[in-house]
Parts: structure tokens; C-alpha cells; sequence
């Protein structure tokens, strides 16, 4: 992976159409496709940590394909160095190392289609640890995934006839949608049944 200032990253995504909102950081931003509340769904990983990084391996490649991408950690930055009293940062200190993510790094990190087990990697401690929320924007842009701290993960789609092959690969992998929300701050969306 290679580190990609900021201002940069945004600049990419802008030619692609997206639009950067502030997240409420300082210098994060979230990023949104048109119409992404409607054409957007999300899916409530397992609880078994070892179910985690094939649950995120299975969002990942059944995105349309894709050769390179990037990760973007919605607060504009990422995690800095292991905090000793709680040993969750010790664990993705050493895992967001390996990934070769500087510590406490502001902007995105660009990663290439055979360094998937390392985005896995960083999407399994983000999940697991309920980390700030970390966007993975693939190179053609017409989905995006976001790990989100209520246990799901959300993909964005800029085109709603992807929407049912996508959850259709997804259930094929035993991942069916969910049929309740996740908590009571969650907003239901129109797909899913009252």
C-alpha cells in the first residue's frame, strides 16, 4: 500500500463523480454516491471474529472488478500509536503496520488488487474493534463499502440495477440481508420491511 495525501484523494474522487461531505472531523470526510441512501444496503457481519475477514473478502470481490483502490478512514486519519491501557490499539497497531499504514497518517491509503488479504486485514480490525469507520472506494467507483461501529457494513451503489446481483452473490455466500436494524439510532432504509 502507498500513503496518498488528503487533498489528493479527494481530488480523485471528485473526477469520479463523488461527493465529499464533512464527517465531523477536523479533516475527515465521508464520501456519497447520488441517490446512495436509496441505492444502498448493509449487512450484519458475523459475530464470530473468525467468520469476519471472509464475510469483508466476499464484499470485496463481489464489487464489479477492480485493479486497484483505495482506503479512506472517514475522520481524515488514522489510528496513532498503540495506546498501552486498552490492548485493541496494540492489536491494530501491529496489523495496520503490516499493512503499511504510517501511524497516525492523514489521508488515504492506495492498495492494488493483489494486496486484498491487507485490506481485509485492516477491514477485520476496524470491524472487530469497532474503529472509526473506514471507507474502501474501488478504482471505477460505482460502489463504495464502509465498515460502520453498529456491526454492519454498508456498500454504496451508483447504479440500482447492480443492487440485486449484488445481494444475490452475497446470499449465494450464506450473507442474506438483514431483517432487522441494528440498533434503535439506525434509520431504517427503504428495502428493508416494517
Amino acid at each position: 500500500m502507498e500513503s496518498v495525501a488528503a487533498n489528493e484523494f479527494l481530488t480523485w474522487i471528485h473526477r469520479r463523480g463523488l461527493k465529499a461531505q464533512p464527517s465531523g472531523y477536523p479533516e475527515g470526510y465521508s464520501l456519497r454516491i447520488d441517490a446512495a441512501r436509496r441505492f444502498s444496503h448493509f449487512w450484519t457481519f458475523p459475530r464470530d471474529p473468525i467468520g469476519l475477514p471472509a464475510f469483508f473478502a466476499r464484499i470485496l470481490t463481489a464489487l464489479d472488478p477492480w485493479s486497484f483502490g483505495f482506503l479512506w478512514p472517514t475522520t481524515g486519519f488514522w489510528p496513532a500509536a498503540a495506546q498501552p491501557e486498552w490492548w485493541g490499539f496494540g492489536v491494530c497497531d501491529i496489523v495496520l503496520k503490516a499493512a503499511g499504514i504510517p501511524n497516525g497518517w492523514t489521508g488515504a491509503m492506495r492498495f492494488e488488487r493483489d494486496e486484498l488479504s491487507a485490506v481485509v486485514a485492516v477491514g477485520f480490525v476496524h470491524l472487530l474493534f469497532q474503529l472509526d469507520d473506514v471507507l474502501v472506494v474501488p478504482d471505477h467507483a460505482r460502489q463504495i463499502v464502509r465498515t460502520d461501529h453498529h456491526d454492519v457494513v454498508h456498500v454504496y451503489f451508483a447504479d440500482e440495477s447492480r443492487v440485486a446481483s449484488f445481494v444475490e452473490c452475497m446470499a449465494e455466500a450464506g450473507y442474506e440481508l438483514p431483517t432487522e436494524l441494528p440498533d434503535e439510532t439506525f434509520i431504517r432504509p427503504d428495502w428493508m420491511a416494517e
